[in-house]
């Protein structure tokens, strides 16, 4: 086995125990899009999901599974339960302000969990 394999090998290990602490990180043009998936368990089927802006007093709620048309993020944040604890959250013709971090949370039985985090980094078209 070559070094740089074991390497590799190496961080994958290392990065397997750590898939929750540490944001997915995206990067997208200003006018661009993402497209987020974020897996949830079986019990939670028919818990409300929320798609949040994670800031240092809390989860700002954007969109969710619940059906409300005064929700902010409305018009460019859309988000899809799959089902099969598969959810989908897609931010469209983003702006420069959207940067930040982000998450997925399911407001399950046990309370609040943030399933999946983001961090968006919004780039100027010019740097695409």
């Amino acid at each position: 086995m070559g070094p740089n394999l074991l390497l590799l090998l190496l961080l994958g290990l290392a990065g397997q125990g750590s898939a929750g602490t540490f944001p997915e990180v995206l990067q997208a043009p200003v006018g661009g899009s993402i497209l987020v998936q974020c897996r949830y368990g079986p019990q939670d089927i028919k818990a409300r999901k929320v798609w949040c802006r994670l800031l240092p007093e809390g989860c700002q709620p954007l969109v969710s599974s619940a059906v409300d048309r005064r929700a902010p993020g409305g018009e460019r944040m859309f988000l899809t339960d799959l089902g099969g604890g598969l959810l989908q959250v897609e931010m469209i013709t983003l702006r420069e302000e959207d940067a930040g971090e982000y998450g997925c949370v399911v407001e399950g039985a046990t309370g609040p969990q943030t399933v999946h985090r983001v961090a968006l980094d919004v780039l100027p078209p010019e740097m695409f």
